[in-house]
């Protein structure tokens, strides 16, 4: 009995040690920020440097900050505002530190002065902020998204196209400690119908998902993302009901047909340096119990009706660098991925495709100048079905002049036919 008690007491002793030890570890700066006339400042970067190290975070609504940050005996802790004049301070780091500040309103413009861009971790996710050139070379938030060469998002310019994974979802979210984020989604489904003069159906489904960011240090951070779905067939496709087409062909619906069942799953890993931005990534996408078309024939008659006829399996690996150079005048994004598609069951078939894809900004000057290409390519679809697209390019000039801002563009100038098919041999 003794002897438990002093493994108790000496577990004890170490988990308050480390525990103690952590505390010290990590300390924060917190405060509230205003302008000259008392007016709180949201939205104002707060950095704080600590040897090779940045940390921050972006004001709220009230005005108020607060970065944690690792101790260290001096640091510095910067505030950037667009419309205020920068300012910063050094201090001790080994303990909290409270601190209000007050920010002046910018009365010149500074010539040869401009703000490096920045991709700065912040717990859960990254803040990227937009140089001067990338700002006078667009005139909406979608150019500006292309100038700013994000690793993690595919931007066309011409289009106005935006390529990512935004959802607004309730979620549970909960931080262990400085490094990991998780959250939870638990969703669901619900479809009733009915058809003619049969009984309601009701059916209910589970739709989960979770995801998670792991920050290895400030320049440096995992993330995943897992959720299960579903495809619910169509009306038509669940009706016992027949339809003649013509008297050669009749449509005919399948209410044993299942619901298709969808799964997702994605692992990045970031790194940051200070001319070279990385993203790499390994995807899975699935779709079990495919309902798709089915012939057969019936006293001579073709016969177009549903079933389920098989899963759908896509594995993908990529990676997407982004280049500063020449000052960060010229930024270059270059992507290269291998996608790899199964197709099992009745509509048995493969695909494995290489794909490309290259986005460039210059700027000098009152003038920027910007291009993208993307690799032709074929995806085998769950439908089934195959898609071809061509290469797809295009070119952007802007010019900008005290508020003036003129912008020529153009894409696939050298196409004159369609430029995408969709084929499937049945």
């Amino acid at each position: 009995m003794e002897r438990k008690a002093f493994l108790l007491s000496l577990l004890l002793m170490l988990f308050v040690g480390q525990g103690m030890h952590a505390q010290h570890n990590t300390v924060s700066i917190s405060g509230n920020i205003t302008n000259a006339e008392g007016k709180r400042l949201g939205g104002v970067s707060v950095y704080v440097k600590v040897g090779k190290e940045t940390f921050g975070n972006v004001s709220d609504r009230k005005g108020r900050y607060d970065v944690t940050f690792t101790a260290a005996d001096t640091v510095t802790v910067a505030f950037s505002h667009v419309s205020y004049a920068p300012y910063s301070f050094t201090a001790s780091g080994r303990e909290d530190i409270k601190k209000d500040i007050t920010l002046s309103e910018k009365s010149i413009a500074l010539k040869g002065v401009e703000v490096e861009a920045k991709s700065i971790i912040l717990g859960d996710h990254v803040s990227y902020i937009p140089t001067k050139k990338q700002v006078n070379g667009a005139n909406s938030g979608v150019g500006l998204l292309f100038n700013m060469m994000i690793p993690q998002i595919d931007v066309n310019p011409v289009t106005g196209d935006v390529q990512a994974d935004f959802q607004i979802l309730s979620t549970y979210n909960h931080k262990f400690g400085q490094k990991l984020d998780l959250g939870i989604q638990m969703g669901f489904d619900l479809s009733t119908y009915k058809v003619n003069d049969n009984d309601n159906v009701t059916k209910i489904w589970p739709r989960p998902s979770i995801y998670g960011n792991y920050m290895i240090n400030n320049s440096n951070y995992l993330s995943f993302f897992g959720a299960m779905g579903t495809v619910s067939p169509q009306i038509a496709m669940l009706n016992g009901a027949t339809q003649y087409i013509s008297e050669y062909e009749m449509m005919r619906g399948n209410p044993d047909l299942e619901t298709g069942k969808v799964l997702d799953c994605n692992i990045s890993y970031s790194k940051f340096w200070n001319n070279v931005n990385l993203s790499a990534y390994v995807n899975y996408s699935g779709c079990l119990d495919i309902g798709s078309n089915w012939f057969t024939t019936e006293n001579n008659k073709l016969v177009n009706t549903f079933r389920n006829c098989g899963d759908w399996h896509s594995y993908n690996i990529g990676v997407s660098s982004v280049f500063h150079l020449f000052n960060k005048s010229l930024q270059l994004r270059l992507t290269a991925a291998l996608e790899n598609t199964n197709l099992t069951g009745f509509y048995n078939d493969k695909s494995h495709r290489p794909v490309f894809g290259a986005n460039l900004f210059y700027s000098v000057g009152e003038f920027s100048f910007s291009g993208f290409y993307n690799t032709p390519k074929t995806s085998l679809l769950s439908s089934p079905a195959y898609t071809k697209e061509k290469c797809n390019y295009g070119l952007t000039a802007t010019w900008n002049h005290r508020g003036l801002f003129v912008q020529l563009g153009c894409q696939r100038i050298f196409d004159v036919n369609g430029y995408n098919r969709s084929y499937y041999d049945y």
